[in-house]
């Protein structure tokens, strides 16, 4: 399996892969360590798999095909999927907003420069690592240059 894991859409003549990165909502884990998805679709076959951590947007269409409401057809299954996903992505956005509000108000109340350049770079590198599938890369590095950010 390849180790790049970065989102992608390849197609193929019997049908496409698609990859896709998530936050970890697994229990005790850490929601920047994203979880890795891969979905082959064909005419009539849905192959999903993920390494090592449960994807549990899988987990909730596994549930609701159980309990009879699960997806009817391949856009369906896509659309509960990345639905499902995004959701989750959402919860983390919020933490991640409400970090920035305290910091911003820190600065504001100290008009330090330096709080103000952690809030921009705050902003920047948790963004980038959700939506751009970084996966605490780019805090690694800003805790090796100097800056310390809340995870």
């Amino acid at each position: 399996m390849e180790q790049d894991t970065r989102p992608r859409f390849i197609t193929a003549q019997e049908g496409f892969l698609l990859i896709l990165r998530g936050v970890n909502c697994n229990p005790g884990s850490d929601p920047d360590d994203m979880v890795v998805l891969r979905m082959s679709f064909e005419e009539n076959r849905i192959i999903t798999i993920w390494h090592n951590r449960r994807v549990m947007a899988i987990n909730d269409i596994h549930e609701a095909t159980e309990a009879g409401s699960g997806p009817k057809n391949a856009v369906g299954f896509l659309t509960m999927v990345i639905g499902r996903m995004v959701n989750r992505m959402g919860d983390v956005v919020t933490d991640i907003d409400d970090q920035v509000d305290e910091l911003e108000d820190t600065v504001l109340t100290a008009e330090s420069y330096e709080l103000r350049s952690q809030l921009d770079f705050l902003v920047v590198v948790k963004i980038a690592e959700l939506w751009m599938g970084f996966s605490g890369h780019l805090s690694d590095r800003s805790r090796h240059a100097g800056l310390e950010l809340d995870d």
